[in-house]
């Protein structure tokens, strides 16, 4: 197996060859339909520069781009390149070029005193172990960019690269940061100016390079903002940006009152019925008389979601200073009614907010309340001999909505009907995958388990799945197994065959790493990933690799030593090609 395993390996690493390349210090535009050029500032003087375009894969008449500087001047660039002024400091610019059928939006910094990008733009700087330079990250669409104070905006995320309109195999982490224009340009917004469900998102193959975030963002104050999305590692960034109500923002007013607080509060982590007292605060240059309102929240499913009614007891919603109060003391304010994780909001009539966080009892859980569902797509029958396909999913029993924070392990059990009852199925009756299976959060509550089980006789059998920390998060799929399966083992059926025990536990390994392997070579090499015959040259090894194990008659893989060739064939293949 050393030598199978060897090569294994070195399919999966990048080629030596690749680590030494050159690379420019200019910036690569790339777009969905395979063009692309490379960009690049250069300093030809004091406070005096100029754009070029290099390396170009579009018609220079069809390309046109604007530059936006850290002082927010925006500069036209027809075929993208152009002189300009500039006399500030180093900060982020921002480049969108435009074809007649698409565009590209790159965020990166830029050194103006020395006249080059930074954030790993040349070859001394670049992580050559990050896998996604050349993927360019967008927001597809957006429920709302005017959206009012407080109002949720769903967005969809969508990553793709430089030869198709999404990347099927990204699976890297796409940051997220707020930004406010105020006084001129853009900063990092205040964290109480705005709610962001998640800070990161991480894509799995499943996602297909794609991912709606509902309930994603909210902002609290009037205002421009913009959120920034960034591939983990890289430079690439896209942005979206949002005028909040009438986009004024005078929280720097020092004529009106300009904050309100939450303080002394009798305890942040109450029992079930527990009552809290507390103190509402208002400051500023002077009073007058204004009402705060305040509301519950309760972080569930992922999110923080008002609150049920039910859930917890208030005294008042709001109340109203008189124009020389400045604060408020309430005793027996608030009580919850059950364990988790809530929130408490009080926000003035001018818009300004705050929030005290309270953990009730055991907590937040990100399990509670939580099922799981257990799925075969196609028909409950299946014939003895064939891996079977399942899906989980992890859900609210409640609401029915799929449950995205849900982590646990779950335990895998299999039992035989015996007349009218259900017992422990032998071992000889099935193979799995494994015994156990692990949800993530990263899994966004959904499992796809591919070639998870197969049964050697005919029967029928029951798939349990069972949390192992919480007995009551259970479900089980019913499978009515028929046709023949030559003999309870491979090797009482297959002894015709010429493969020793250990050739076909070999064998056995390579199948199970090798669609694996696969993602990860189409993932790191677009001209692999790009090449039908080489998709099917690597589908037909792994065919003749499962007719093998099936059992079937007269396989193409009859012998180790047509296996072996069988893969160097394939290995000599993908070196060829990528």
């Amino acid at each position: 197996m050393k030598k199978v395993h060897y090569l294994l390996l070195a399919a999966m690493l990048p080629v030596a060859g690749l680590a030494n390349a050159a690379f420019a210090g200019c910036q690569t535009i790339s777009f969905t339909d395979g063009s692309s050029f490379c960009f690049d500032i250069a300093k030809t003087g004091t406070d005096t520069y100029r754009a070029e375009v290099s390396s170009s894969r579009v018609s220079s008449s069809s390309l046109s781009c604007k530059l936006t500087l850290p002082n927010n001047n925006r500069i036209d660039l027809p075929n993208c390149q152009g002189n300009f002024n500039y006399g500030g400091s180093d900060m982020k610019v921002e480049l969108r070029a435009d074809t007649p059928n698409a565009y590209s939006v790159l965020v990166a910094n830029y050194d103006f005193r020395n006249g080059r990008f930074t954030d790993g733009s040349d070859s001394n700087n670049r992580d050559w172990n990050n896998n996604y330079w050349g993927y360019q990250v967008d927001f597809s669409s957006v429920s709302t960019n005017n959206p009012s104070t407080d109002q949720w905006i769903d967005m969809t995320l969508r990553v793709r690269n430089t030869s198709a309109s999404y990347s099927n195999y990204f699976n890297g982490r796409v940051n997220f940061t707020v930004e406010e224009y105020r006084n001129g340009t853009w900063r990092t917004a205040s964290s109480s100016d705005y709610s962001l469900e998640r800070s990161s998102y991480d894509f799995s193959y499943s996602d297909a390079g794609e991912r709606r975030l509902t309930n994603f963002l909210r902002f609290r104050n009037n205002g421009q903002y913009r959120i920034l999305a960034q591939i983990d590692g890289t430079n690439y960034t896209a942005y979206q940006t949002f005028t909040v109500g009438n986009g004024n923002n005078n929280r720097w007013d020092n004529n009106r009152s300009n904050w309100v607080a939450i303080d002394d509060i009798s305890t942040t982590s109450p029992s079930v019925d527990q009552w809290i007292s507390l103190r509402v605060r208002r400051d500023g240059s002077y009073y007058s008389s204004q009402t705060v309102r305040f509301e519950v929240e309760e972080y569930r499913d992922g999110y923080w979601r008002s609150a049920y009614s039910s859930d917890y007891d208030l005294d008042r919603s709001s109340y109203t200073f008189y124009s020389s109060e400045s604060s408020k003391s309430f005793s027996s304010f608030l009580k919850f009614r059950k364990d988790g994780e809530f929130r408490l909001t009080a926000r003035l009539d001018n818009g300004e907010t705050t929030t005290a966080s309270f953990y009730v009892g055991r907590g937040r859980n990100n399990n509670a309340s939580s099922q799981i569902r257990v799925e075969k797509s196609g028909s409950s029958s299946v014939s003895a001999g064939s891996w079977v396909d399942l899906n989980l999913t992890a859900y609210q029993r409640y609401s029915n909505s799929k449950n995205e924070n849900y982590n646990g392990e779950l335990s895998v059990k299999v039992q035989k009907k015996d007349g009218y009852y259900w017992s422990t199925a032998s071992s000889s009756d099935y193979d799995i995958s494994s015994s156990y299976v692990n949800f993530y959060r990263s899994d966004y509550g959904r499992k796809y388990l591919t070639n998870f089980i197969r049964f050697r006789n005919n029967g029928q059998y029951k798939v349990i799945f069972t949390d192992r920390s919480d007995s009551s998060i259970t479900d089980s799929i019913e499978l009515s197994v028929g046709g023949s399966y030559y003999d309870n083992t491979w090797r009482q059926n297959n002894n015709n065959y010429n493969y020793t025990n250990a050739e076909y536990d070999k064998l056995r390994a390579v199948y199970n790493i090798w669609q694996g392997v696969i993602s990860t070579l189409k993932r790191d090499y677009p001209r692999l990933r790009n090449s039908s015959f080489w998709q099917s040259e690597s589908d037909r090894f792994y065919n003749n690799m499962r007719a093998v194990i099936n059992g079937e008659r007269n396989p193409t893989f009859d012998s180790w030593n047509r296996f072996y060739q069988g893969f160097m064939d394939w290995f000599s293949l993908t070196l060829r090609t990528r």
